[in-house]
């Protein structure tokens, strides 16, 4: 009999993560076998004895692997040949896709662990998906509450231009069976849907789920925030990890900020009409009132030793072979290069970088270390 993933089946209140998907650079068979080794091991852990399903051809990749418990790799080779591909598609990526099955199998403690795992790999270059949610039982407010609401204009997120709703509904117009409201479009960046749990999964209590589809840069940043505070948060039991569902809330308050719009039910809302609507006490309650806003904690990262080696690894006999040639080709000595290429690199810092510097070297003039790279980048 084949492995199956163990399904969550008793009604299950959570504020977590419930997609990742992301992309890595894989210029080295090493770098390549050790995201495999990992995403074995994880594989392993959920079902034990499984194996990767035959390898195929990706749809933007040379090569897809899917494991039994729902999690994917596809890969494009950076030094070989990309097989039949109109050129070399992604050449040197990975993409890694880790879907709500594996995130609900593992406990918050298990969980954190995992999002930090993927945030500070030192091949990552950017998260592509990431869907946060909170799912409520007995909610006040049900799926099918919402969409009648927003049907009828009394309700409706700010930053939205559009919303659509999947329900049926009988011959008197009212509704029958589970439903399910969306906002933005299946091509937006933010998208959320808010739906029916308890039917979904055959639970006898009710329940209701709110959940932000997050895409591209917005995905990227929220889970560079998620990360980060999962970091930084103390070494507390499970039952004390607070970082994963406040971040979670701090997103579905920021981007799918309910309002109530009933003083304009029937007519046109005016301009600014989310600046004088009020947030539903109902979302305030499950959110919050006042969101956190995006700020990065800042604190000494333990890989920047990890950093330098991968980056060695994957761009080093590159860019020693770039400050060869400007150096033959201007007449530059290499020092001068090499100093410039780290004026550069410098030069993407943030006030936050600075306050990291302080704290990994107490000890030095940070003043006169600004003032120094300040005068050697106009020089530059």
């Amino acid at each position: 009999m084949p492995a199956t993933l163990r399904n969550r089946s008793e009604a299950t209140h959570t504020t977590q993560i419930d997609w990742w998907s992301g992309t890595f650079q894989i210029h080295t068979d090493e770098h390549l076998g050790d995201l495999l080794a990992y995403l074995s091991d994880l594989g392993e852990r959920i079902l034990p004895g499984s194996e990767w399903g035959e390898a195929t051809k990706g749809r933007f990749y040379a090569t897809r692997m899917r494991h039994p418990s729902g999690l994917q790799i596809q890969y494009t080779a950076g030094w070989s040949a990309a097989g039949d591909l109109d050129g070399r598609i992604n050449e040197g990526l990975a993409s890694v896709e880790i879907p709500g099955q594996i995130w609900g199998f593992f406990p918050v403690n298990d969980r954190r662990d995992l999002i930090d795992d993927l945030r500070y790999w030192p091949g990552l270059k950017r998260t592509t998906r990431l869907d946060l949610q909170t799912t409520i039982l007995e909610p006040q407010q049900d799926a099918a509450w919402i969409v009648q609401e927003v049907a009828a204009g009394r309700l409706w997120p700010k930053g939205f231009g559009v919303g659509m709703a999947y329900a049926n509904r009988n011959l008197h117009g009212d509704l029958h069976g589970a439903c399910t409201q969306y906002f933005g479009g299946k091509e937006s960046n933010i998208r959320s849907r808010h739906y029916d749990k308890a039917a979904e999964q055959g639970w006898q209590i009710p329940a209701v789920r709110h959940e932000v589809q997050l895409r591209n840069e917005p995905a990227d940043q929220w889970f560079r925030l998620l990360g980060d505070r999962c970091q930084a948060e103390p070494p507390v039991g499970p039952l004390l990890m607070a970082a994963e569902a406040s971040t979670v809330r701090d997103a579905l308050g920021t981007l799918v900020d309910f309002r109530d719009t009933s003083r304009w039910e029937g007519r046109r809302k005016p301009k600014n009409w989310a600046r004088d609507a009020q947030v539903p006490p109902w979302w305030a309650e499950i959110v919050g009132p006042a969101p956190t806003p995006l700020q990065v904690e800042y604190r000494p990262p333990g890989d920047l030793e990890a950093t330098r080696q991968a980056a060695l690894d994957q761009y080093g006999r590159k860019l020693g072979h770039w400050i060869a040639f400007q150096s033959a080709r201007t007449g530059l000595p290499i020092p001068a290069l090499a100093t410039d290429f780290f004026l550069q690199a410098m030069a993407m810092s943030d006030e936050g970088d600075w306050k990291l510097l302080d704290q990994l070297s107490p000890g030095n003039d940070q003043a006169a270390l600004r003032e120094w790279f300040c005068t050697n980048l106009a020089r530059a």
